[in-house]
């Protein structure tokens, strides 16, 4: 089986206008990180054709993948950028967002359902990074090769932190099913 876990970081949070900046796979299997980065594919940070292409190829290479929020957001803003540049969106795959699990009426009740308090509420040594705002400005404009590491190392952490909160939601039993998705 294969299996990953996936964070992405954008320019926005609305798909229309928004650009992938950056995404990160995570195989805590195989503890191997494949990254995408759009200063590396494009001449433009403007376009995020390549990235979203190649993002959704990799996703497809995996039977089961997790993210965070990522029905809310990774896979529609995905889903949506692709769909810009006339290309098919993700094919339909197992998959898991923990985030609805620590929503109370699911399974879990902390303070909030967001990655950082998942991972403070499973006392996790890896946590989620702050990132400047700044940083985000000079990565999406300019592709600031600084910002945009910066960008990645956060992209890093939250796809780990994604398939280690996955790993304890399945070990205490809140996960009970993977459904198909999109």
């Amino acid at each position: 089986m294969r299996y990953c876990a996936w964070d992405i970081e954008t320019s926005d949070l609305k798909a229309d206008v928004g650009r992938l900046l950056c995404a990160v796979l995570y195989d805590p299997f195989k503890r191997r990180y494949q990254v995408f980065r759009n200063d590396q594919l494009s001449t433009t940070m403007d376009n995020d054709k390549e990235l979203a292409i190649q993002l959704r190829d990799a996703l497809e290479e995996y039977h089961i993948t997790s993210g965070w929020y990522s029905k809310g957001f990774d896979i529609t803003l995905l889903n949506t950028r692709l769909a810009k540049y006339g290309q098919r969106p993700l094919r339909r795959h197992l998959h898991i967002d923990g985030c609805w699990f620590m929503k109370g009426w699911r399974g879990l009740n902390p303070r909030s359902a967001k990655l950082k308090v998942a991972a403070e509420f499973f006392d996790l040594t890896d946590r989620k990074p702050d990132v400047d705002v700044y940083v985000w400005i000079s990565a999406a404009l300019g592709g600031c090769t600084e910002s945009m590491d910066i960008l990645v190392d956060r992209c890093k952490a939250d796809a780990k932190i994604t398939a280690q909160v996955t790993d304890k939601l399945l070990d205490v039993g809140v996960i009970k099913n993977i459904q198909m998705y999109p």
